[in-house]
């Protein structure tokens, strides 16, 4: 059996001839794959975004302790053959069951978990996003979280990961926002259009909702949020859930979900 050494987290330890690193993961997927082994979605606060094989996975409870979607613990990382990495062992320490209570939360945790793990670069660290990810998680399993938690974490991830929208200014004509009745969001522009430049049939964004977004920008923890004002949700979140499409060129499948359950609490 190869001897593995004990190191500091985040430090490279042995195990036989592989190099192993210890850290902090948020589990995004877990896929069955052969007879024992799983292929795992990890967002990590120290490698980013990774795709791991964890052979034997499927059999050993006591080396993949809690290993599941949106459980949070500790990974044992090595390179791994081609683009998988090998996850050599995890150890949940935070439990995603506060959140399996109520059907809405689940969704849209694992929407933020899905967003970010998409967005971010393979194998980059991102340590604000994670920040951001696990303070998310923290807030819907507390319960009654507000209407701007998804907004705050999609703001923090689009920023941090270079894709911040314009919302203090037309991009078109680089004017301050007018907030007048035609102001518009524009996806493939990155932000807010007056009501001058506007062509087409580009989804409105009315001044409330532009302000609670930039708001929302300056909002450091989601344990300080106040709900939305009314009427400026869901503008502002038609415009977010869009970028995040444009910019992943697909809709995510928990937000699939998320507008199913909208669709159902609605009939």
């Amino acid at each position: 059996m190869p001897v593995r050494a004990i190191g500091p987290t985040g430090a490279p330890e042995q195990v036989g001839r592989r190099r192993t690193r210890t850290t902090e993961a948020i589990v995004v997927r877990v896929v069955d794959y052969r007879e024992a082994d799983r292929i795992v979605g990890l967002f990590t606060a120290q490698q980013g975004r990774v795709s791991a094989l964890a052979r034997g996975a499927r059999k050993s409870s006591k080396r993949f302790a809690g290993l599941g979607a949106l459980a949070r613990g500790s990974a044992e990382l090595a390179d791994g053959a081609g683009e998988l990495a090998s996850l050599e062992g995890f150890e949940a320490t935070w439990d995603p069951a506060a959140l399996v209570e109520e059907v809405a939360h689940l969704a849209l945790a694992s929407y933020g978990v899905e967003l970010a793990y998409e967005l971010a670069p393979p194998r980059q660290p991102e340590p604000e996003v994670f920040r951001a990810v696990t303070a998310y998680l923290d807030r819907l399993a507390a319960g009654s979280p507000s209407s701007a938690l998804p907004r705050w974490l999609e703001l923090r991830v689009f920023d941090a990961l270079g894709h911040a929208p314009v919302l203090d200014r037309c991009v078109r004509c680089g004017r301050a926002a007018d907030d007048g009745a035609l102001q518009s969001f524009d996806v493939a522009g990155g932000g807010v259009v007056c009501g001058a430049c506007r062509q087409g049939s580009l989804p409105r964004l009315p001044g409330a909702s532009r302000i609670a977004l930039l708001e929302l920008r300056g909002t450091s923890t989601p344990q300080l949020l106040a709900p939305l004002p009314a009427g400026a949700n869901a503008p502002a979140r038609e415009a977010m859930l869009a970028l995040g499409r444009h910019l992943l060129g697909k809709t995510l499948k928990s937000v699939e979900l998320l507008l199913g359950l909208r669709e159902a609490k609605r009939s």
